[in-house]
């Protein structure tokens, strides 16, 4: 793969005469297998990167936070039915094994 940019460029590039394209920043990682350039400038700049969540991991968080709300008003509502027990307010049909 090339990314396009002539030897005279490249040699500019190394004496700092010149400045890599910004355009061709993308296929730069690309060709490299990596970020790094993304995320030194992030550095630079104080901040830090991450990925975003795939589809599958925001639905997956979803599902979680949804059987959490779930487990917490399921052990709330059988404390309640238990206090209710305790003080006999209800039927003896209804009552929860000790």
């Amino acid at each position: 793969m090339s990314l396009g940019i002539d030897a005279g460029h490249w040699t500019r590039i190394s004496k700092g005469e010149a400045h890599f394209p910004q355009e061709k920043l993308n296929a730069l990682m690309d060709f490299c297998g990596n970020e790094v350039p993304l995320i030194w400038l992030a550095d630079r700049r104080g901040y830090e990167l991450k990925p975003l969540m795939t589809s599958l991991e925001k639905e997956n968080a979803e599902l979680r936070a949804k059987i959490a709300e779930q487990e917490s008003l399921h052990a709330h509502t059988i404390q309640v039915l238990k206090e209710i027990q305790s003080h006999d307010l209800v039927c003896p049909l209804l009552r929860f094994p000790p």
